[in-house]
């Protein structure tokens, strides 16, 4: 998280502007989608199910394929606290970076 700072005024303009912004802020602040993990370089087997440590502390809502080596992008089979695992059929190993949120 990261704490948003205010102007000091007394205008009531802009501490009303500051007011929307802070709650922008906030809800940014608070996304799970930005407050996840972007694994690089993920080698998954050229067929069958890659388990892939996370590291982020609970339950994945979801996943974006943000780079593949090959062009058949790899699915979800499971996920847990500590772990995500991607099943590849592309039939080559498939290197990719994935953002787990």
């Amino acid at each position: 998280m990261v704490a948003y700072s205010r102007y000091p005024s007394t205008d009531t303009t802009i501490n009303a502007i500051q007011n929307n912004i802070e709650v922008a802020f906030n809800q940014l602040d608070e996304a799970q989608f930005l407050q996840g993990q972007l694994l690089e370089d993920v080698a998954l087997a050229a067929s069958g199910d890659t388990k892939v440590r996370h590291s982020l502390g609970y339950q994945p809502k979801g996943y974006i394929v943000v780079k593949a080596t090959q062009p058949e992008h790899p699915t979800y089979a499971s996920w847990d606290n500590e772990f995500i695992t991607l099943n590849n059929s592309s039939g080559s190993i498939n290197t990719v970076n994935i953002w787990v949120f």
